[in-house]
């Protein structure tokens, strides 16, 4: 199965904090709290470990803990979608998620990269 790393230089909670800024500057009527929540709570459950990183297997992963079936393009969709939901104002509804959509692409891109072939995933999920 295809494996994506997410490769941080920073913490995983002030990653979050910024892309819930850049979030919030896209669509000002999402709240910074709710982008936080939201793409805290998306990152959490994709995130996977791979089954020996579960067990505490040396495994040879360079980020264990950090594995995605998820393309930074399928992050950015998801996180726009709901947070569109959240926004929710009627007609504009598409227009903030394609801007939102936008917006958080360009904040995982440079973080979320190929991995190697991982079959070792087994749908773990944890970081």
């Amino acid at each position: 199965m295809k494996c994506f790393e997410l490769a941080l230089q920073e913490e995983l909670g002030d990653f979050v904090d910024r892309v819930a800024r850049d979030a919030c500057a896209a669509a000002p009527g999402l709240g910074c709290e709710r982008a936080r929540g939201l793409i805290d709570l998306v990152l959490r459950t994709r995130l996977r470990r791979c089954a020996a990183c579960a067990h505490e297997n040396e495994c040879g992963c360079e980020r264990p803990g950090r594995h995605l079936h998820d393309d930074a393009r399928e992050l950015a969709n998801i996180c726009a979608s709901n947070a569109a939901d959240l926004v929710d104002r009627g007609t504009v509804r598409d227009g903030v998620e394609a801007r939102l959509s936008s917006v958080l692409y360009r904040a995982f891109a440079p973080v979320v990269v190929d991995g190697r072939e991982c079959h070792a995933c087994a749908g773990t999920r944890g970081r």
